[in-house]
């Protein structure tokens, strides 16, 4: 029950390494001994393609975050845009409605949009409540 237990077990810090076979063939070993490849190099040479490998899936990687990171930029430039309704002063203000909220306005267009009872002008749910945002 104990191998049973083992099996299924990953374990991500060893390094996984390539022995040679066990027993070759008499032909296999004459044209090894021909040819003069040492066994020991084309494991390295194994080992270094897989460190290429891994160093290209970084390579990628780390393009992907960069490019994350400039949309993630961009949605924020975004919300420091002036206010929707005064064009003048930053969005601070957000609307909240239910479950959900709305950042288009700075606090006292928002604060003047709840005392009309106007509703949320991305939706147009009824306002809840104004809450202001500190960047």
């Amino acid at each position: 029950q104990n191998k049973n237990d083992d099996e299924g077990i990953d374990v991500p810090d060893c390094r996984r390494t390539i022995s040679a076979p066990v027993g070759q063939p008499k032909d296999l070993y004459m044209v090894e001994n021909k040819s003069r490849v040492d066994p020991c190099s084309s494991i390295e040479s194994l080992d270094l393609a897989r460190e290429c490998e891994s160093k290209e899936s970084l390579l990628h990687f780390t393009e992907h975050k960069k490019e994350e990171e400039i949309q993630s930029l961009e949605s924020i430039k975004k919300l420091l845009n002036p206010c929707f309704l005064c064009h003048h002063r930053p969005r601070d203000g957000n609307i909240v409605h239910g479950r959900t909220a709305h950042l288009v306005a700075c606090f006292k267009c928002a604060k003047m949009l709840k005392r009309k009872r106007s509703p949320c002008p991305v939706c147009r749910k009824e306002i809840e409540m104004v809450i202001r945002i500190f960047m």
